[in-house]
């Protein structure tokens, strides 16, 4: 009983982490309205890892509670977690967008924007300078992104030394700068409009929110 427990627990939890890495590295997204397909991702996963293991624990000859055994299911478990799943879904994307774009058909995505924001950002040493004005293009408050929360919907920013921005300079200038370097976002709950900055290793020279 003990051994049946310990196996079904031991195979089990490698499905969950595995969603849970998943989710961190952005290759898998739900909503937070999606409980049903999280929980048929799980089992999904689950099954998969432990079809695999099991197959491999039959051709080894080994026992799930012996070392070997624990060490075999923890080594696959990585293996399939931050190597195999994360290529076949994005290849799998990329295919089925590839796809989609040329029949003409939408592509959704449940990718976040700040998401799509942050992964435009430079690979090495970049920032995002954030500025943000209300509806009445009035000046809100500008910096440079550190963090940001879903759950407690808000930014943590550096200082950027700006203390007020005249709206339509900034807007002519902004506009001055190329499309993947610049974008803007309107949040409509909070009447707010932020604009994102990418910027490379040293700020560059041309800045929308300088008063030059």
């Amino acid at each position: 009983m003990y051994e049946a427990f310990a196996t079904v627990i031991g195979l089990g939890l490698p499905g969950f982490f595995t969603y849970v890495v998943l989710v961190k590295m952005n290759i898998i997204i739900y909503t937070k309205d999606q409980t049903d397909e999280k929980v048929m991702l799980i089992g999904l996963l689950s099954l998969t890892n432990v079809a695999v293991i099991l197959l491999l624990l039959e051709v080894f000859n080994l026992e799930v509670l012996s070392i070997i055994g624990f060490l075999l299911i923890v080594v696959v478990t990585l293996l399939l977690t931050f190597l195999v799943y994360p290529f076949v879904i994005r290849k799998g994307r990329r295919m089925l967008e590839n796809h989609l774009e040329k029949t003409g058909q939408k592509n959704r995505s449940n990718i976040p924007f700040m998401d799509r924001i942050h992964d435009g950002k430079p690979a090495v040493g970049g920032y995002i300078q954030c500025v943000f004005f209300d509806f009445n293009h009035t000046f809100v408050e500008s910096g440079y992104l550190k963090y940001y929360s879903y759950s407690e919907n808000g930014f943590i920013l550096y200082p950027d030394g700006q203390s007020n921005l005249d709206y339509a300079k900034f807007k002519k200038r902004f506009e001055t700068l190329d499309p993947s370097e610049a974008s803007h976002m309107i949040d409509f709950d909070k009447e707010m409009i932020i604009y994102f900055i990418n910027y490379p290793n040293s700020k560059s020279d041309y800045d929308p929110t300088s008063h030059r």
